[in-house]
């Protein structure tokens, strides 16, 4: 190597270390970054599902649907409950797709069985707009006692409360008996002289009362052979129903 002119070799030997050293890559000095954490997956959770129906506010005097008869002045303890629907925004199951209606209800009910005051998706999906439902147990002086369930449901029109699933069932029950008065029609089926059924279609409305036999083993009624409601006051109870379920519902905001 030749020196620079006027410059000692020694001096330019330092020179270019001083420059070979500035030419080190620093790429190990650089600080190392830390790596950002995965986003955690989001699981979507299903949209709860709109039922067919919805509750709403419902009671009546039923302790008075009883006054003005026989049996209930012979009536010392009166219980009901009572339950009341209208129409949901989800899909109601219609008749003939599932395993219900059943034929059950060509016989007499046995228990206080809360499934009797259960919203009836068919009956929804057929038209109806409200269900009004009550269990009523009655205790006499004697100790004996009489159990029934009253059910009604509105329709928008009387052709539509006509053909509603309920009536063609219990029209296929063997033995019922059918009868009418102006405007309102009904089906009967009988234990003896009294009624276990009666199911009425009066305007936009259909009714159904059910007699109920407790599983208990209560005695029924001792003034009929059947131990169950006389006719005359599932008469009474008919009329009672129609003039003041229909007012008892409680409208919500």
């Amino acid at each position: 190597m030749r020196s620079l002119p006027g410059l000692p070799i020694v001096l330019v030997l330092a020179v270019l270390a001083v420059i070979l050293t500035g030419c080190v890559s620093t790429n190990g000095l650089e600080s190392e970054q830390p790596r950002s954490a995965a986003p955690t997956p989001t699981i979507a959770q299903p949209a709860e599902q709109a039922s067919c129906t919805r509750e709403i506010p419902f009671d009546a005097p039923f302790a008075n649907a009883l006054d003005g008869t026989p049996v209930g002045e012979d009536m010392i303890q009166m219980t009901s409950t009572s339950h009341g629907y209208t129409r949901g925004k989800g899909a109601c199951t219609p008749a003939g797709t599932l395993p219900g209606p059943s034929t059950e209800v060509c016989t007499v009910a046995i228990g206080d069985n809360p499934a009797n005051s259960e919203p009836v998706d068919y009956m929804f999906a057929a038209g109806a707009t409200e269900q009004l439902s009550a269990r009523v147990t009655g205790k006499t002086e004697r100790g004996s006692m009489a159990a029934y369930v009253l059910s009604s449901w509105s329709f928008a029109s009387a052709a539509d409360a006509a053909a509603a699933p309920l009536v063609d069932l219990v029209e296929s029950c063997d033995g019922v008996i059918e009868s009418t008065e102006g405007d309102r029609r009904s089906e009967d089926l009988f234990e003896g002289d009294e009624p276990h059924l009666r199911l009425v279609v009066a305007n936009t409305d259909v009714l159904l009362y059910r007699a109920v036999r407790l599983a208990d083993g209560s005695e029924g009624l001792s003034s009929t052979a059947s131990g169950l409601l006389p006719a005359a006051v599932v008469d009474h109870l008919e009329t009672w129903w129609l003039s003041n379920a229909a007012g008892a519902t409680v409208t919500e905001p």
